[in-house]
């Protein structure tokens, strides 16, 4: 299922140069970033708010994120999906959760009888790459700031800019990457836009633009960066519902009567 990621960035005064260490390069895109990566793999709870398309049908949605560590995460997204010719839009949801050994993900949708659930273990994704892009927003690692550095090592940024308390960056998607990226997106992106928190680093915002306008978009707010050990470890356990249609990874094969589900999108 792809979740197209939230729109709407806040500009606002210029800030004053005496909110910047004196002396740095606060005008380099590489400033901002080296900022952003020391949050890299940081605890962090924050609510989602997603926009985008999918195949040219326009999408949002909300979503909450509980990250520990690259193995102990849960992502929920609530998508709708709005096709021309329905009077209501199309719904579905998805959770995905790391319990430390194994990554679940659960997906309800409309034209499901009963919930999909699928299983792999943890040993097995860095050889099912692909599997795992599939299964939630942006691949195996749900950690906004590394997110963000998978896809700003593809982009040249040039543009700096100031707002109310945040950071923009503002860069174009480097020609050798478009081929790679045409795989990933119905209308490849042209144009990245990153909004960072001016005090943290953190990315609150990234917007993906190309020929046909806003691809994608994913806004945090609420943000907390709590102490792993504060933090509630059950969240991160997970039981299939006893519907579900459970397809096992881990195994050579799915179990009898089981296969993998078609991924929500346009029918």
């Amino acid at each position: 299922m792809k979740f197209p990621l939230t729109a709407a960035f806040l500009l606002g005064a210029a800030l004053p140069a005496a909110a910047h260490p004196q002396g740095a390069d606060t005008d380099k895109p590489e400033y901002w970033l080296k900022k952003m990566a020391t949050l890299a793999g940081r605890p962090v709870e924050a609510d989602l708010e997603m926009k985008g398309q999918q195949m040219l049908i326009p999408m949002d949605g909300t979503g909450r994120l509980v990250y520990a560590d690259s193995t102990h995460y849960r992502l929920e997204q609530k998508m709708q999906q709005h096709q021309q010719g329905r009077p209501e839009p199309v719904t579905a949801s998805n959770l995905l959760v790391c319990d430390g050994t194994t990554l679940w993900s659960e997906t309800n949708w409309i034209y499901y009888k009963k919930p999909q659930v699928e299983k792999i273990p943890l040993a097995q994704l860095q050889g099912a790459q692909d599997l795992a892009l599939g299964m939630g927003m942006g691949g195996m690692d749900p950690d906004p700031v590394r997110l963000v550095q998978d896809f700003a090592a593809l982009v040249d940024f040039k543009e700096v800019k100031s707002g109310k308390g945040v950071i923009i960056l503002h860069g174009t998607v480097k020609a050798d990457a478009k081929e790679k990226l045409g795989a990933m997106f119905d209308d490849p992106p042209k144009t990245m836009l990153l909004t960072l928190d001016e005090k943290t680093g953190f990315p609150v915002h990234r917007e993906l633009r190309g020929d046909t306008g806003l691809i994608m978009s994913l806004r945090y707010t609420n943000v907390r960066h709590p102490k792993r050990e504060d933090m509630d470890h059950t969240q991160f356990q997970y039981q299939p519902p006893a519907d579900a249609n459970v397809v096992d990874y881990g195994q050579a094969a799915p179990q009898q009567g089981q296969k993998p589900a078609p991924k929500p999108g346009p029918q």
